[in-house]
């Protein structure tokens, strides 16, 4: 575990190997960050989405960059518990929000892409 991680709970595994996707893509809608990928040509692509409600930040760290606490996240979406992560976040915004937004530490990391990680209100995933 990196230093000043939480303990991380399994939520979900993505529908593909991450070995086998051509594409993964990350977007921001206001507030709905959804990680879509995929594999296959044209009208015969397989894929799925991992989306987040509720999100108050997002980061991306490279396959390089990770860390063997980063690649336990592999093709598995986790939660991380205790997130000093999250304790940072509340530590800067006004306290008459704190009520206003539940925040929980998710990552994934998938092969030759990298790690993401999102605090959001809640996930789900999709086809």
């Amino acid at each position: 575990m990196g230093v000043g991680m939480g303990a991380r709970v399994r939520l979900a595994e993505i529908l593909l190997p991450s070995t086998e996707l051509d594409l993964v893509s990350m977007e921001d809608t206001g507030g709905l960050v959804r990680i879509r990928y995929s594999r296959g040509r044209g009208r015969e692509r397989l894929g799925g989405t991992v989306e987040f409600e509720d999100a108050r930040a997002y980061r991306y760290r490279a396959e390089s960059h990770c860390t063997e606490w980063h690649v336990e996240a592999y093709d598995t979406l986790l939660e991380v518990e205790g997130s000093p992560w999250i304790d940072e976040l509340v530590a800067v915004m006004p306290s008459d929000l704190h009520d206003l937004f539940h925040m929980h530490h998710y990552m994934i990391y998938l092969d030759g892409v990298g790690c993401y990680e999102v605090v959001a209100g809640s996930w789900r995933c999709g086809t």
